[in-house]
């Protein structure tokens, strides 16, 4: 009699191991592709879109009640002072009333929200607040800190104080404040350096108190490769704000992120020369961007480039790349690489270049790269060539800005690149907003 063994089916210990190793990998994979794409971002973006759109409805139908019954009622037509009966409703915690030129606003602050209101009791599409939500979910901007919620990015904050100031960081904000009169200074930076890329502007929603003689009426934005250990350090790596008065309420600010940090991280931090700064958000957006080239793509409104060179120079439109060089040992001399169509400049501020150069040259050839915006092709030396900021030898993956002129933002132009390096690779061209 022939005995058949009965083989074991169940699954064996090292199988196990091994399907709990790929399930981890697996799910591992599965987050980091959720957060590449910034899903769990646009999720958290979106949640607060939605309660501000929320609070906003709801303080609406409040409004609405007391403008029915102002109407029913007391038979009169609404004024902006009805909106005092909002005293003491839930979810109110501020009202102020503010003029512009011959109007009266209210600013009703609901849920952490400020609102816009006019004499009939009607919310006021505010860029102030709606602005910053929108551009933020559209734009794909990141927060930095949010009314008192710190990005894990940058961790925390951290303060120095000048003799004569002090802050504080709330629940709900950051707060600086210059104690007495002086040129004094209060900083809040991040603990970690924070990931720029892509990014173009770095943004501040701030409140100020009352001005201080000789202390200015400005607000900084500072962005270091180091973290800023001794309050003297502030002055020489700060970015200016518009001027600011006092008194400002829900005040956005806007700094431009330096070409030498541009797809680099930096430390961010704040400073303060006014009485009562108030900081509840700050934040990164991007610029919408049109791209006319990128790595030997010509977008189609270009359709194509055309060069010319100067005796001592040479160009070519390379698979990758739009390549430039002046030979060495002589003197100013350029190559130039056009657009063959005009292209729409309306709507935008910059033209940026991504490039990098080889050696520069003996001679008179100089350390600089250049952009032309023209009314006519082919023209070397044009009357309007915006030169960047110097830039040195063998530079790699180098980003240059070039202000585009008011006077060149509601029409159509030829964009050029002109170089008066050794062996300049241009890899890409775009238009930013």
């Amino acid at each position: 009699m022939i005995i058949l063994k009965k083989r074991n089916k169940g699954i064996t210990l090292i199988a196990l191991v091994i399907t709990i190793i790929i399930l981890l990998i697996l799910a591992g994979v599965t987050i980091s592709v959720l957060r590449g794409e910034g899903i769990f971002t646009k999720a958290e973006q979106a949640a607060e879109k939605a309660k501000y759109v929320d609070a906003k409805e709801n303080l609406q139908l409040m409004l609405f009640g007391i403008k029915t019954r102002v109407i029913t009622e007391e038979k009169r037509n609404t004024r902006i002072m009805d909106c005092d009966e909002l005293e003491g409703e839930e979810g109110i915690t501020k009202i102020k009333y503010e003029s512009e030129g011959s109007l009266e606003y209210a600013f009703v602050t609901y849920r952490d929200y400020i609102f816009k209101v006019d004499d009939e009791l009607n919310i006021i599409e505010d860029e102030k607040q709606e602005g910053i939500l929108d551009d933020i979910i559209a734009g794909g901007g990141k927060y930095i800190y949010n009314r008192g919620q710190i990005s894990e990015e940058a961790k925390s904050f951290i303060g120095l104080n000048d003799v004569n100031s002090e802050y504080a960081i709330n629940s709900g904000e950051l707060y600086m404040n210059i104690i007495q009169s002086g040129n004094n200074n209060v900083f809040l930076g991040t603990e970690r350096k924070i990931n720029l890329a892509n990014y173009t502007k770095i943004k501040c929603l701030v409140s100020t108190g009352e001005g201080l003689p000789l202390a200015g009426n400005c607000f900084y934005l500072t962005l270091v490769n180091k973290q800023i250990s001794n309050i003297n350090e502030v002055e020489s790596i700060s970015y200016k704000s518009k001027i600011i008065g006092a008194n400002e309420t829900e005040c956005v600010l806007e700094f431009e992120i330096p070409d030498e940090y541009f797809d680099k991280e930096g430390y961010i931090g704040i400073v303060g020369v006014l009485k009562d700064i108030h900081v509840y958000k700050i934040w990164l957006e991007k610029s919408e961007t049109k791209v006319l080239y990128d790595h030997g793509n010509i977008s189609q409104e270009v359709n194509g480039f055309i060069g010319t060179n100067d005796v001592n120079s040479e160009y070519a439109i390379n698979a990758e790349n739009l390549f430039m060089t002046t030979k060495a040992g002589y003197g100013n001399n350029l190559s130039y690489i056009g657009t063959e169509n005009k292209i729409n400049l309306t709507g935008y501020r910059k033209i940026r270049c991504l490039v990098s150069t080889g050696d520069i040259t003996q001679g008179y050839s100089g350390n600089f790269f250049g952009m032309a915006i023209l009314d006519v092709q082919y023209v070397l030396n044009g009357p309007m060539y915006r030169q960047s900021r110097t830039i040195g030898a063998n530079q790699t993956q180098y980003n240059l800005s070039f202000e585009i002129p008011e006077e060149c933002r509601n029409d159509s132009y030829y964009i050029g690149v002109n170089g008066c390096l050794q062996n300049v690779y241009v890899y890409k061209i775009w238009l930013e907003k």
